[in-house]
This record gives structure tokens, sequence and C-alpha cells, in this order.
């Protein structure tokens, strides 16, 4: 019995040995290609590990390298501001040969005082302040000793910001924008040297070589706003000048310009400072011509013997008047006051009739005596159009920064107020001036 039931023990066995065996086989796959995923993907993390680990040594090797340098400066600051200004002493005597006049003398000064601020390599911001606001003139910036010693005045001069769009080597394109120095290179047949206009401004010049430079220049200023009306009294003026050097000793200048005030009858004496004399006006002092002239001017500067000799002259035209609607001028300008111990000397023949241009813009200090009162102006002693005459002047630089000089008006009324009456006045003017 014992052995039949262990022959049937044996028998099952061997029946069910090669299941076993091969169910044994296929675990032990599975189990293999379990490990061998596990094996590829801790490969495939330590492989990242790696890569992070030589980026952060990269990176530490560079924080390590930028410490050792030395520390930099820190950046200069984005402004730069420039202060300046200067302080001039003058006499003046008035003398005329109408004996309805009474020789004059007087002492004046004028004080300007400003700075200019470059915010950036192309941006600028500038601010002058001056003397003269009591006297009321757009055209001056003087005070009188008077008044028992009064206290005088400063107003706003220049107050401009300039943004320089382009520079390169050849062009250079600027926009100024507020109350500037005029943008325009010309003489007091136009702007007298103290007007200072308001408004915007475009310049732009172009260099031909290293000898030869075109400019191009256009503005548009504000003569005077009115708050009843739409027709604000504007000034429109281009401009084209070729300036250029044709050997170390020989230079010329060129230029072209053409002007339009607009509603100039709206400029009434009551309307902007009633300072100068000269234009048709009505009884009511409105103006009667139209302004927009235009104008050429030329000069040479000659080197002889190391002293520069300027030969120079304009001419103007007004299409808006009819008649007396012409002014020139034609001088020689010898020597150069700049640097310490020079010098300069000048003459100049100036003729500006009547309505050739605007009054109020053109030289002050170019006058005649009127013995009876034109219509809309006063009588006496008056600077502006309807003059003609003769101007003297002379300057030395006593340092670099100061000079001393003269200037002397020979000047009368193109048509005398009343017609054949005396009008020749002669305006001397000595100066003291320092910059600093």
């Amino acid at each position: 019995m014992q052995s039949r039931t262990l022959r049937h023990a044996t028998t099952l066995l061997l029946c069910h040995l090669p299941a076993f065996a091969f169910g044994a086989e296929d675990r032990a796959v599975a189990a293999a290609a379990s490990i061998e995923q596990r094996l590829q993907a801790l490969s495939a993390e330590l492989d990242a590990l790696r890569k992070d680990n030589e980026e952060l040594r990269r990176h530490l090797g560079a924080l390590e390298s930028k410490a050792d340098q030395p520390t930099a400066a820190p950046a200069a600051a984005p402004t730069a501001l420039k202060l300046g200004g200067e302080l001039r002493m003058r006499y003046e005597n008035f003398a005329s040969d109408n004996t309805a006049f009474v020789e004059r003398n007087r002492f004046r000064g004028r004080l300007r005082v400003g700075a200019t601020a470059a915010i950036a390599s192309n941006f600028e911001a500038g601010l002058r302040l001056t003397t003269g606001v009591s006297e009321g003139e757009p055209t001056g910036n003087n005070f009188t000793w008077q008044d028992n010693a009064s206290k005088k005045a400063l107003a706003v001069d220049l107050a401009y910001l300039k943004w320089t769009t382009l520079k390169t080597s050849t062009d250079t394109l600027a926009l100024t924008l507020g109350k500037m120095t005029s943008p325009f290179a010309s003489s007091d047949l136009l702007f007298d040297s103290d007007y200072t206009p308001e408004g915007l401004a475009v310049q732009y010049s172009r260099n031909l070589g290293t000898t030869h430079v075109l400019r191009a220049n256009t503005a548009a200023f504000v003569i005077d706003e009115l708050s009843a009306s739409r027709a604000d009294a504007m000034l429109y003026a281009r401009q084209l000048r070729w300036d250029a050097a044709w050997t170390p000793r020989t230079s010329t200048s060129f230029g072209i310009a053409s002007l339009d005030l607009s509603h100039a009858s709206k400029l009434t004496n009551s309307a902007v400072p009633d300072v100068h004399r000269g234009n048709t006006r009505t009884a009511a002092g409105e103006l009667i011509n139209d302004y927009r002239p235009w104008i050429v001017d030329a000069s040479v500067t000659q080197l002889l013997r190391g002293i520069p000799v300027r030969l120079a002259a304009d001419y103007l035209e007004n299409p808006g008047a009819d008649t007396a609607n012409h002014a020139y001028y034609a001088g020689v300008f010898v020597g150069k006051a700049g640097a310490r111990h020079t010098w300069e000397l000048s003459y100049r023949y100036r003729v500006a009739e009547s309505d050739a241009w605007y009054e109020e813009l053109i030289d002050s200090d170019s006058g005649a005596f009127y013995a009876v009162a034109p219509p809309g102006g006063a009588v006496g002693y008056g600077g502006g159009t309807n003059v003609r005459g003769h101007i003297f002047a002379g300057n030395y630089a006593v340092t670099d920064h100061s000079l001393v000089g003269f200037t002397y008006f020979s000047m009368s009324l193109i048509e005398p107020s009343p017609a054949g009456s005396a009008s020749h006045m002669g305006r001397l003017q000595v100066n003291a001036l320092v910059k600093f």
C-alpha cells in the first residue's frame, strides 16, 4: 500500500515538474526586464545630474572670476551743468542838430546770468536771466542809473529745450523749443542783437568735406497772442547758408532768407511794447503794410599779416509794401577782439526804409530825431526803420574775458517828421564788459 502511494506521488511530481520549471523561467525573464528598465532610468537621471552639476560649476566659476576683478567706478551723472554770464557798463551821449533836442548823457548797465544743463548727449536745457525788464524793451536788456538808486529787476531772457536728433561726422539736426537766441545768422537789419524770440526752430547743417558747410534753418515764432482772436501774430522764417574756407587765409559766407509776419495789422502800439518808430501806420496805430521780406547777405574774409579783414553786405526787400520797402548795409571789419590784447575796428553804412521790415525787431540803437510825432508814434529820439547813416565801432580785449570799446552812430531820418526838419542824431556808446 505504502509503495503504491509513493509511486503515485512520484508520478504526479514528474508530471507537474515541467510546468513549474517553465513558470519560474517566465518570472525570471520579467524580473530581469524590470531591473533593466530601472537601470536605464537611473542612468538617464544620473546623466541629467551630471549636466546640472557641470552648469553649476561653470556659473560658480564665472561668479568667482567676477568677484576677483576690481569694482568698476559708478557711472557718471547724466547731467552736466554749465554756469556763466556777463556784466557790461555803458556811458551814452545823445546830441542832435535840431535845437528842440536837449543833449543827453546817461549811464547804464546790463547783467546776464544763466545756466545750460546737458541732460544727455543729445538733449540740452537752457535758462538765462537779464536786467532791463523795467524798460519793457524786447530789444534791450539795459538798466539806467536813475530814480535814487532804485533796485533793478531781473527777467527771463532765455528758457529753452534743445534736442539734437541727429549728429554724425557730416550731418547735424537740432530742434529748439522755447525762448531762444536767434537761430538765424543775420545782421541787425533783421533782429536786434538782444532780441530772443519765442517759438520753435529747426536747424540742419551738412559738412561738405572739411572746408564747406551747408546750413538750413527754419522757425515759427509767436509775436503776440490775442485772447479775443484766432489771428495771432506769428513770424515764419527760413534760411539757407553756405560757409566756405577756400584757403587757410580766405573764407566766404553767403545766405538767403525769407520771412513772413502774419496778421501784422493786429500789432498795434497798444498790443505790443511800442519802443521803435518808422513803419507806416494809421492814426490809431495800426500797420498799413504787410511784412514778408527776403534778404541776401555775403561776406569775404582775408587774413592780412595775421589780421582778419572782412567785407560784408546785406540787401533786403519787402514785397508787402509798394514803397519805402528796401534796406541794406555795407561794411568793413578789421581784426577780432577775443584773446587778450586783440582788437577790432569796423565801419558800416546802413539804410532801412520805413516799411522794409517790422520796426520792433530791427536794431534799437540806430535812431534819429522826430520833431513831430509820426502817425501812431511819438516825438523825440526813436530807433527802428526810416533811418540811414554811419556806424563806427572799436573794441580792445584787456584780458581773455574782458574788453573795452565804443560805438558811434551818426544817423538821420530818410523821411523827416515834419518834412525838411533837422533829424540828425549822434549817439556815442562807451562800454566795459566782463564775461564770467
